[in-house]
């Protein structure tokens, strides 16, 4: 018998290395907030994801991992969104909450912890949702491209993604954004196509060693709730966000189309499993009738 089970050991990796950012943030002024912010989300988060699960899901049984869940949104949240004010991060983690159980399905069990699946990040989906509905007062975090800082992402990253086994996917969507920029970039130096802002945004490198791209590919997209469980349905959902994130940033001309990409892609891979799912329960309820005919 397995005392610590594979999810467990995810979530612990992924909470001590979010921490770990936070914690360096702090000391090095990466993000100039003050951490009482911080500690306020945490612990909102914790108690309002208690609440929800005791009287909104309904569940009887003391779910032992519910504060790190809670805590988990939370850090997300404060490492990826960039706010004025403390009730934006709030927010946020109010919205990726309360989406876990409009957006959830219990028919499709994640096989290392019998929960349901959700449909979106939650912690992705309330940044969406605060920087669409709040564009002036919030945006996606911007960290400083240190060296140190990008080897250490890597390195916390890539043990995450090992544990949680979601390598597939990150490293993906590092791919399908990269086999879009490079085409791209030599078609604009050779060819004359676009100016050197459109390079600076879409050519792969620059995009997508910034630290902010390695905490989002290593710590957000890679979620195993909201992502496919076998190796070939990670590597076309991580090449298909890759590859709409691109696009988009053409497009838009704005880095925070890493987390609309992310939110299409989720929609789609949601819209996909409820007709999978729902396809063989049509059949079982019409198999009696065809029965008796």
């Amino acid at each position: 018998m397995k005392l610590v089970s594979g999810f467990t050991k995810g979530l612990v990796v992924h909470a001590f290395s979010q921490v770990t950012y936070i914690i360096i943030s702090f000391s090095f002024f990466v993000l100039k907030r003050p951490p009482y912010w911080w500690l306020t989300l945490v612990a909102v988060n914790a108690f309002y994801y208690g609440l929800h699960l005791h009287f909104i899901r309904k569940k009887t049984k003391v779910y032992t991992l519910w504060p790190v869940v809670g805590i988990g949104i939370s850090n997300s949240v404060f490492i990826n969104l960039e706010g004025h004010n403390l009730w934006v991060y709030l927010l946020a983690g109010f919205i990726g909450v309360t989406a876990m159980t409009i957006f959830s399905d219990n028919r499709q069990r994640h096989p290392s912890d019998r929960r349901g699946k959700h449909a979106f990040n939650p912690s992705a989906l309330g940044i969406l949702a605060v920087i669409m509905l709040f564009p002036s007062a919030a945006s996606t975090g911007t960290w400083a491209e240190l060296p140190w800082l990008q080897a250490l992402i890597l390195l916390l990253g890539t043990t995450t993604v090992l544990v949680n086994r979601r390598w597939c996917l990150s490293y993906s969507y590092l791919l399908g954004f990269a086999l879009c920029s490079v085409p791209y970039w030599a078609l604009c130096r050779f060819g004359g196509l676009a100016d050197a802002h459109d390079l600076s945004v879409l050519f792969w490198p620059s995009v997508m060693t910034a630290p902010s791209t390695l905490i989002w590919a290593f710590h957000v997209i890679s979620d195993p709730v909201t992502s496919p469980d076998g190796k070939k349905g990670q590597v076309w959902f991580g090449l298909a966000t890759g590859a709409v994130d691109f696009v988009l940033r053409g497009v838009l001309h704005s880095m925070q189309a890493d987390v609309i990409a992310y939110i299409f892609v989720q929609a789609v891979y949601w819209y996909w499993t409820q007709r999978a799912v729902a396809a063989p329960e049509a059949q079982l309820v019409a198999a009696p009738s065809l029965g008796r005919a």
